[in-house]
């Protein structure tokens, strides 16, 4: 969605897209139609309806979308395709030879596109399969809406088959793909070191603000920023702003309030409500929320979420639209230049983009953010249920059906239009879309098969679209450029070098052994000169991957570590296997296809890993460094694994088994091979028994040691965790000497409700070296007996920084500096929090 209409369709673009919407008009059922855009209805939401589970296919559609910084092109006329036939064909064409294949993950994927036609009795559609081929883009509209019509033919036969009591079958005339699994197993052997002490090197003239990132020269959005002088905080919908040096606030500036839907596509903002909204999160006005901040030089850039109104529980406006979350996300330019002479900051450029906030990255001034949304079908089904009044008087299921195809047949040209409406599609920004084409994950080499029928609204369902731009771009209007791909799936992770970014979805295929998790993988190219995002290959791979770090590019190829879940067929009689894993740990390695010399579009698999862990373990963190690498699994102990990722030769070169488990890995070297990491120690069962900051030495790494061990607590009856296990930015490993450095964590204790001594909430300050980790002072940013009191909605995620030997801490309400050498308080900060029992709060604990 190119930001959504962002200058406006022109009119004679209106009327291309209702043209190419007119396409999906047929001569059966009730014939020959108008189509008409839908109208926009608003103030209660509608859950998407689930459409189907248990023993059915799964097939999805990608489609990508490039939205060049020129809008200004004459469309194209478009033409009518063919019309739909009123009944289906008698046999499905001849399956055709089958073409030369590549491989994408275990996934064989056509060189050529082969083709998919439905042969059910109710609609034909034919769609291409995913290939090489999709990334040649279309030559207008009215190409992109014939492709489109024919996705929507597809999941309304499936809609209609399934509530015909049907099975539906497609014929499929190319090669089918899916993969297998590979269970290891075996023993493990305990090993530990014991714990040594020593004194605190000094921190004295220490800095160290930058942001906690995964690739050198690729700068990622956060929810601190910070430069020489000043530090840039989010609380809540509110952007605060203090001197680094003594903590002196300068200035906050709160987001623009939630109001009603902003209009379709207009880049304009929120009109003015017409009544105040309610949220049922907590008993206050809707509020948006800051989700990430950019910086670069003297610009600022602001992300903020919550502006559309449809997500579930905002009110409900929305809910006949096909892109929830449209222009949800407001992008703010801010000049920080003059900080220091004046307390305000300038407001230099503005724009709303649709999706949710998913991650942002920034290479020098271009800033590149990623949104997601989920796609709404009700609209394209809803009126094909069975259940519908107008179907009632159907005698049997072939009145049924025939019904719900003429209906179908006035659906999908409302549908389209509509779809190309929100998308703000042009013939231009077509010309640089991955094709429409289906992702057939069904297994078998035979080279003509049959496939369950598709079900369960996975033919869209998420877009993820990547928002460009210049950071300095001081213009009256901000331009922006899109690209993006509806896949099967609306969420998933981002990772980025410098000219090249992966989303990856999770999500689901099907194969003979049932549904299977999937990882759906998305490249797009950065150009270098330029705030621009294109298309630039696409590939699967089985199992789910746990963060960003789980994926990584060096040397031309692309890696992805997952963890594979096997499901219980309980729908069939089958016995399960004790002796199987449940589940299966893999890292693949892939080869990325040159797009400025190939056509070739999808990334090959080339090798992989695909015994790490033993029974039934998931990975629990993962990091790579060039070719070397180390990644955790867990259920009952704590394999650590030092990896080669050689591609032509990837191998495990040892692993080693202790108690409990690493989620966080932190390198101390240059070399990586000295890792401090955040986890949980674990008994023999599996029971975590407290948190643990741990000390791992590889320096050869084929026999890995687990130097030293630092337990917080190992009370049966207090529970420790730090927000760090899950959230990488959380804590900042500082150098401070060769293999040496301190350790910020955030770490929270508690003791047994009501208890109101021995609480801890704030940071710990770890000395670690290549021998050992020592405590080295806390700093708790909240008292222990009000730990069960009021809580305000908006808070400051757990972050540090250091100044000159100070460290500063934020968390929850306050921002604390604390001289890392003496301990002593150098400044305290308290923002915002509303006095018990005010509107804004929330208890956790309700008293009578």
């Amino acid at each position: 969605m190119s930001n959504l209409k962002e200058d406006g369709m022109e009119k004679g673009e209106q009327n291309a897209a209702a043209e190419a919407a007119a396409a999906a008009q047929t001569g059966s059922g009730n014939g020959a139609g108008s189509p008409t855009t839908a109208k926009r209805r608003g103030s209660r939401s509608t859950w998407m309806l689930l459409i189907g589970i248990g023993t059915i296919g799964a097939i999805a559609l990608i489609v990508g979308l490039s939205v060049g910084l020129t809008r200004n092109r004459s469309p194209t006329p478009a033409t009518v395709p063919e019309p739909m036939p009123a009944t289906p064909t008698s046999s499905p064409p001849e399956p055709s030879a089958p073409s030369s294949t590549s491989t994408v993950g275990t996934d064989t994927v056509p060189t050529e596109p082969g083709e998919l036609t439905t042969n059910t009795g109710v609609l034909e559609a034919r769609m291409t399969t995913i290939s090489s081929d999709i990334s040649r883009g279309y030559e207008n509209l009215t190409e992109f809406a014939k492709d489109l019509t024919e996705a929507c033919k597809f999941l309304s036969t499936a809609v209609i088959l399934h509530d015909a009591g049907e099975k539906g079958y497609y014929e499929r005339h190319e090669w089918g793909f899916g993969f297998e699994f590979a269970v290891a197993d075996g023993g493990f052997d305990e090993s530990a070191s014991d714990t040594t002490e020593s004194g605190s090197p000094s921190a004295g003239g220490v800095t160290d603000y930058g942001t906690v990132n995964q690739e050198v020269g690729v700068d990622e959005a956060d929810l601190v920023k910070a430069n020489e002088n000043y530090v840039f905080l989010v609380y809540g919908d509110m952007l605060v702003v203090y001197e680094s040096a003594s903590g002196v606030l300068v200035t906050n500036v709160t987001m623009p309030p939630v109001e009603q839907d902003p209009t379709v596509g207009g880049g304009g903002g929120p009109e003015e409500a017409p009544a105040e909204v309610k949220s049922s999160i907590y008993w206050g006005p809707t509020k948006p929320q800051i989700k990430a901040l950019m910086l670069d030089g003297g610009n600022l850039v602001c992300v903020t979420g919550g502006y559309s109104g449809s997500s579930f529980g905002s009110g409900g406006r929305g809910e006949d639209k096909i892109f929830r979350g449209i222009d949800d996300t407001l992008i703010r330019i801010y000049d920080i230049s003059s900080l220091g002479t004046t307390s305000e900051l300038a407001l230099t450029n503005e724009k709303y983009v649709s999706g949710g906030y998913n991650a942002g990255r920034s290479v020098g001034d271009h800033a590149h953010l990623v949104t997601t949304s989920d796609i709404n079908f009700w609209p394209l089904v809803g009126h094909l249920r069975r259940w519908n009044g107008e179907f009632r008087d159907a005698k049997d299921v072939e009145e049924y059906k025939a019904t719900a195809m003429a209906k179908a047949n006035e659906t999908i040209p409302a549908f389209v239009t509509q779809f190309i409406d929100e998308m703000g599609a042009t013939d231009e920004s077509v010309r640089n879309l991955f094709r429409l084409a289906l992702w057939d994950t069904a297994t078998g080499d035979e080279a003509s098969k049959t496939v369950n029928k598709v079900h369960g609204g996975v033919v869209f369902s998420g877009y993820t679209q990547i928002t460009s731009f210049e950071m300095s771009d001081e213009g009256n209007d901000l331009e922006l450029s899109t690209s993006g791909a509806f896949i099967p799936s609306a969420w998933g992770e981002t990772y980025s070098t410098k000219d090249m970014m992966i989303f990856a979805g999770n999500g689901y295929g099907w194969s003979e052994e049932g549904y299977v998790e999937k990882t759906y993988l998305l490249g797009f190219k950065l150009e270098t000169d330029a705030a621009l995002s294109s298309p630039a290959a696409v590939g699967a791979v089985p199992g789910r991957i746990l963060d960003q770090y789980s994926v990584s590019i060096f040397d031309g190829h692309l890696r992805v570590g997952t963890t594979t879940r096997l499901f219980w067929r309980w729908w069939e009689d089958t016995v399960v296997d004790e002796d199987e894993s449940s589940t299966q740990n893999q890292i693949i390695i892939l080869e990325i296809p040159d797009v400025e010399s190939t056509n070739e579009a999808v990334f090959k698999e080339v090798n992989r890993l695909d015994d790490l862990g033993k029974k039934d373990e998931s990975i629990t963190t993962m990091r790579m460094y060039e070719n070397l690498a180390y990644a955790v699994t867990f259920r009952f102990t704590d394999p650590f694994y030092v990896l080669d990722l050689d591609p032509s030769d990837p191998q495990i070169l040892e692993e080693l088994n202790i108690t409990g488990f690493s989620s966080q890995l932190y390198p101390l070297n240059d070399e990586k091979t000295l890792l401090v990491s955040l986890g949980f120690e674990a008994d023999g069962g599996g029971r975590t028994t407290g948190f643990a900051v741990s000390l791992f030495d590889s320096s050869d790494p084929t026999d890995p040691t687990l130097v030293d061990r630092f337990i917080v607590e190992d009370d049966d009856d207090v529970w420790s965790s730090s927000e760090g296990a899950w959230d990488t930015k959380a804590a900042r490993l500082v150098s401070i000497g060769d293999e040496t450095g301190i350790f910020i964590v955030p770490l929270s204790i508690y003791q047994p409700w009501p208890a109101t001594e021995g609480n801890f909430d704030g940071f710990v300050a770890y000395d670690v070296n290549r021998t050992h980790i020592t405590e080295r002072l806390r700093v708790p940013h909240v008292r222990s007996e009000d730990f069960y009191e009021c809580y305000y909605p908006a808070y400051l995620a757990p972050r540090s920084v250091v100044y000159d030997g100070n460290m500063h801490t934020m968390k929850g309400h306050s921002v604390l500096s604390t001289n890392l050498d003496t301990g002593e308080n150098m400044f305290d900060l308290s923002l915002y929090k509303p006095q018990i029992n005010s509107e804004e709060c929330v208890y956790w604990i309700f008293e009578e």
